[in-house]
């Protein structure tokens, strides 16, 4: 069963990455210093998840995402990964979309951070200026309902 439910969420990942406009609309010019921002997970009493799929908006005046053609070196943005995840991310008009998906469940709290580059002149973002939503959230069993994230910065 789980390899059905990781199977379709692949498949998910391949059709929402596949037909997405790679559009960025913010003008902002990475420079130095990273920010990074802290994604946290929040699942339902006595559920369990092992598929994920995770929509970050974040401030496009003070941060950047570099490299936005290619879906791997968003990817390689996403840090601190949950051990033996599969992660996918995608990058669209200030927001970004992680999928993660693993045989072991994903336990709540701390689930990954993102490296943004600074836009020059930014004094850079505060937790309030992201926004996170859990677009799907899914055991072996089916969808979970309930599941809500959140962004902290450091």
């Amino acid at each position: 069963m789980k390899r059905i439910t990781v199977t379709m969420l692949l498949t998910t990942m391949a059709c929402v990455f596949g037909h997405a406009s790679r559009a960025q609309t913010d003008s902002c010019v990475g420079t130095t210093p990273i920010r990074s921002a802290l994604v946290d997970l929040s699942i339902p009493k006595d559920q369990t998840t092992s598929g994920l799929a995770v929509l970050i908006k974040y401030p496009t005046q003070a941060v950047t995402i570099p490299n936005i053609s290619s879906d791997r070196a968003v990817a390689e943005r996403v840090k601190s990964r949950p051990d033996k995840a599969i992660v996918a991310a995608h990058v669209n008009a200030g927001t970004i979309r992680v999928v993660l998906a693993r045989s072991e469940v994903f336990p709540a709290g701390p689930l990954f951070s993102i490296d943004f580059d600074s836009c020059q002149g930014s004094s850079g973002p505060v937790a309030g200026d992201f926004a996170c939503s859990v677009e799907g959230c899914a055991n072996q069993y089916g969808a979970v309902d309930g599941c809500t994230c959140s962004v902290r910065v450091p």
